[in-house]
């Protein structure tokens, strides 16, 4: 079982965190497909889900998936190498990385709107 690290779920969460956080490309790249997600939440949204909730839930499957299918494309063997990757991956408090996402997207817009 992972500890809380860094004020978020375990190191796994973390790291992708600061991965993200630190390649600008990425992080733009992730914010924008935030946007796209909170775009598409009014579409998803039943029985008065909050906007927001559902936006988390559509970021962090399209963010969890996109690891996913990296890993698989990685074109890695078997062995211990992929089974650590693997665990690593299922590690992910993935809800809260898309929410740290959302929440920068937000804040993002609201930034840009006083700006005006």
């Amino acid at each position: 079982m992972c500890n809380e690290y860094n004020g978020w779920t375990n190191y796994p969460t973390w790291n992708i965190v600061l991965w993200i956080n630190d390649d600008y490309y990425q992080q733009e790249n992730v914010l924008e497909l935030a946007g796209e997600c909170f775009s598409e939440s009014r579409r998803h949204t039943m029985y008065g889900e909050k906007r927001y909730n559902v936006a988390v839930r559509l970021l962090a499957e399209s963010l969890k998936y996109q690891y996913q299918d990296y890993t698989l494309n990685a074109h890695l063997d078997t062995g211990s190498l992929v089974d650590i990757l693997g665990w690593a991956l299922s590690q992910v408090n993935w809800h809260e990385v898309a929410g740290s996402f959302i929440d920068q997207w937000l804040e993002n817009v609201k930034y840009h709107y006083r700006e005006r």
